[in-house]
């Protein structure tokens, strides 16, 4: 998400706009970051359920903002590598 965000919004400052992101995505963000490090650090698994939840809900947000970022900016072309 920070890649999007970072992209997004370095695009978004070369037109002059801003991009608002929701406290609550922020907070999803790291409360998934937080619950996926602590899984892979102790190796416990009793967190998946939240991790699944949280990475379900960001992909969702990522989605959205690339549907947001594609209307405002029609003329971009897409390439494929």
């Amino acid at each position: 998400m920070k890649q999007i965000t970072d992209l997004a919004s370095n695009h978004a400052r070369a037109l002059g706009r801003v991009l608002p992101i929701s406290p609550q995505v922020m907070d999803d963000i790291e409360q998934y970051r937080i619950a996926r490090n602590e899984a892979l650090a102790f190796n416990d698994d009793s967190n998946l359920p939240l991790v699944e939840e949280l990475s379900q809900r960001w992909q969702t947000e990522a989605m959205n903002l690339a549907r947001w970022l594609s209307a405002q900016f029609p003329d971009d072309e897409q390439t494929s590598e």
